[in-house]
C-alpha cells in the first residue's frame, strides 16, 4: 500500500508483513493522513493498526500530499498531487538501494535521493492527480484562487515519458529537463468551478474503467451538478496536443464536457466532492460532505 502523508512524505506499507514490536511508523508516533492508490480520504492516527511493516519512506514534498495514484499498466510510476502546488510523477524503480529495508525500521530517503521523473508546477494547490485505466493520461484538479475565481482541470498525456526518464530497467534522471509549468506540460486544460470553502471536501476526479478517455468530477456550479468529460480528442489530435505554449481555447479542446449528472438540480441539491464508477455497469455513485450518496444510471 502506498500512503501520502500530511507532512509531505510518501511511504510503502507491506500489508503481508507485521512488525515484531509495535505498529508505529519509522518515525515513531507521527500521524499519517493518507490516500492509497485505490481510495481517497483518510486521517491521522499513525499507520494501520496491527503493526504492518514500513518498507520505505521518502520525503518528497514540503507540504501535505493530497492523493497518490499508481499507473495501472506500469505500476512503478506514481503520480502525486500536493498542497505545494505541483503534480509529480515518480519512478519507483529509482528508489535508492536501501529501499529493500523492511519492518518498522524501513529505509527513509530525502527528496534529492528520490527525485521525480517530471513535475508540473501550478499557481494554486492541486486537489488530486489520477491515472486513467490505460495508464497514458493523468487528470489533475487544481484549486482556484481566493475570491471566487474558477480553478482548472488539467490532463497530461503520457507524463511519465516526458523527457526525464526512458522506459527502461534503470532509468536515469535529467533534472534540468524535468520541470514544466502546468500550461506548458498539459495536453489539455479547462476552467472548472471548484473553489470550495473550508467546510467542504475538495473535488476529486474519477475515471471510467470502461472508457479510458472519460472521467467525472463534481462542481460548485449552481444548480448543483456532476460533470462528465471526454479526453478522446487528445488521442486523435496528435501534435496539436503536444506540450508547449498554446492559447486557452486550443487547450480546452482536449478536455470537453460531454454531459452532466443532476438534471438541473431537481434531484441534486448539494455539492458532490467524491465520485466512483461501477466497474462494469453504467452507474456513477457520488457523495457529499454530509454522508449522502447519489446514484446515477
Amino acid at each position: 500500500m502506498i500512503l501520502g502523508d500530511s507532512d509531505g512524505a510518501i511511504s510503502m506499507i507491506d500489508m503481508r508483513t507485521r512488525n515484531a514490536s509495535t505498529g508505529a511508523s519509522s518515525k515513531g508516533k507521527r500521524g499519517a493522513a493518507s490516500n492509497s492508490s485505490s481510495s481517497s480520504g483518510g486521517g491521522g492516527g499513525g499507520f494501520p493498526s496491527g503493526g504492518y511493516g514500513v518498507k520505505w519512506e521518502a520525503r518528497c514534498h514540503p507540504k501535505k500530499v493530497q492523493t497518490v495514484s499508481l499507473n495501472p499498466v506500469s505500476p512503478h510510476y506514481l503520480a502525486t498531487a500536493t498542497l505545494d502546488r505541483a503534480v509529480k510523477i515518480f519512478d519507483l524503480r529509482r528508489l535508492p538501494s536501501g529501499a529493500s529495508a523492511s519492518g518498522c525500521g524501513g529505509a527513509t530517503f530525502d527528496a534529492p535521493d528520490f527525485p521525480e521523473v517530471v513535475s508540473f508546477s501550478e499557481n494554486y494547490s492541486v486537489n488530486c492527480a489520477m491515472w486513467n485505466p490505460a495508464g497514458d493520461k493523468v487528470v489533475g484538479v487544481v484549486m482556484g484562487p481566493d475570491g471566487g475565481s474558477k480553478g482548472n482541470l488539467r490532463v497530461y498525456s503520457k507524463p511519465h515519458l516526458m523527457g526525464c526518464s526512458q522506459d527502461g530497467p534503470t532509468p536515469k534522471a535529467k533534472a534540468s529537463a524535468c520541470q514544466f509549468g502546468a500550461m506548458d506540460g498539459a495536453a489539455a486544460s479547462l476552467d472548472h468551478d471548484n473553489k470550495t470553502g473550508r467546510y467542504l471536501p475538495v473535488f476529486h476526479a474519477a475515471w471510467d474503467p470502461k472508457n479510458h478517455d472519460a472521467f467525472v468530477c463534481g462542481s460548485m456550479t449552481q444548480p448543483r451538478i456532476v460533470e462528465v468529460f471526454s479526453t478522446a480528442a487528445i488521442n486523435k489530435g496528435g501534435a496539436s496536443f503536444a506540450p508547449g505554449k498554446r492559447d486557452k481555447k486550443t487547450m480546452a479542446l482536449g478536455c470537453k464536457r460531454v454531459g452532466v449528472l443532476g438534471d438541473g438540480g431537481e434531484y441534486l441539491g448539494s455539492v458532490q466532492s467524491r465520485s466512483a464508477f461501477h466497474p462494469f455497469l453504467d452507474v456513477v455513485v457520488c457523495g457529499n460532505a454530509s454522508g449522502r450518496v447519489h446514484i446515477f444510471k
